[in-house]
């Protein structure tokens, strides 16, 4: 014991502040929309810009991740208006490589493909659009 320090009464009483610091969400379900085939649902992000530039100049790059195989394909580019031109080219990559159709593409809400061109190009397909809530990681 040390000299000159009082000593301190426990209290049982539980401090608001640190119970409500301990909460946790709740998992999600294990069940969730999942893939039942390749291409049912991709995911896409772009990454950038990136100092100093990547090889051959790039500042960005993109990641298309398949959610029923998990494969991801990743894309460089040099200007972010490039977006949509190598959304172009995975698509016509992946498709004539498995034999199925695109059917569902989900980005987080920064702004690579919101334009009206993505959402011509993706009706035109019959690709659904979708945008991933805001703040949430899972």
């Amino acid at each position: 014991m040390v000299i000159g320090i009082p000593k301190l009464e426990h209290t049982n009483r539980m401090c608001e502040v640190c119970v409500m610091g301990k909460q946790h969400r709740k998992p999600f379900l294990k069940k969730s929309s999942r893939a039942s085939q390749p291409l049912d649902l991709v995911y896409s992000d772009v990454c950038g810009s990136i100092s100093p530039t990547l090889i051959g100049g790039s500042m960005y790059f993109l990641t298309f991740t398949d959610d029923f195989s998990g494969k991801t394909l990743v894309y460089m580019s040099k200007e972010k208006k490039e977006m949509l031109s190598k959304f172009k080219e995975f698509k016509n990559l992946v498709e004539k490589q498995s034999e199925c159709k695109l059917k569902c593409l989900r980005t987080d809400r920064r702004g690579e493909y919101i334009s009206r061109d993505c959402d011509d190009y993706c009706k035109e397909n019959g690709i659904v659009y979708q945008l991933t809530m805001p703040q949430t990681l899972q």
